[in-house]
């Protein structure tokens, strides 16, 4: 009796294990090589399996580096998942530079994994992706929806497909080294503030705009040759 049910557990647990395995190379190896052009032949050899075995276990080459994406994701929701003002603006604002700061501590890593995301036509598992990320904003966003910041006939919804739109143009300066990490961090808080400043009252503009002006001068000084 207790074979039959200890073995199914088993299996499962060693599939798991296998998987991790498979991850965890492709990880070493977009850090060795600086990018995702690794074969798959590569892969399995690095995780010790056969190209067969990689491909039942977890599918294509992209479906693993999507797997990394999404680990990414979490990482970007665990940096963010609380705020220490109660502000609305601030805790978007906070939340644009938490997402900038985990994307800077570890540059080498993620550039040519979003690289490949931003390069790479992959309609089965970008659909998912871009949905998550849409809803972590909407959620992260949602402080000014409560407040009642949004304009009338524009949804949590709407605010939060321009924050994702505005990091897919900036990400893509990034991992193209057109921005450097302290000018991508920069530009971040940048563009989150101009939009930021479309939805405060006087009061809440004023300051705002002193932010706005104070990181403009950063971000001159650091284009000036």
């Amino acid at each position: 009796m207790s074979t039959t049910v200890v073995w199914p557990v088993a299996r499962a647990q060693q599939k798991e294990n296998r998987r991790e395995a498979i991850l965890v190379a492709a990880e070493a190896l977009v850090r060795e090589t600086g990018s995702t052009e690794f074969s798959v032949g590569t892969l399995a050899q690095r995780a010790d399996l056969s190209v067969a075995t990689l491909y039942n276990l977890i599918g294509s080459k992209g479906t693993i580096l999507y797997a990394l994406l999404n680990r990414t994701m979490d990482q970007l929701e665990a940096a963010t998942a609380k705020s220490e003002s109660d502000d609305p603006y601030e805790q978007a604002l906070s939340a644009a530079t938490a997402v900038a700061r985990v994307y800077v501590q570890d540059s080498q890593y993620l550039r040519p994994l979003w690289r490949f995301e931003l390069g790479v036509i992959e309609p089965e598992h970008r659909p998912a992706l871009m949905n998550r990320a849409l809803s972590f904003w909407a959620s992260r966003l949602g402080s000014l929806e409560r407040a009642g910041r949004l304009p009338e006939g524009i949804g949590l919804v709407d605010l939060a497909r321009e924050y994702q739109i505005f990091f897919a143009g900036v990400l893509d300066l990034w991992v193209q080294n057109e921005l450097s990490d302290a000018q991508f961090e920069v530009q971040v808080r940048y563009g989150i503030l101009l939009r930021l400043l479309a939805l405060g009252n006087q009061g809440e503009q004023a300051r705002l705009m002193a932010d706005l002006r104070k990181t403009h001068r950063r971000l001159h000084a650091m284009d000036a040759p």
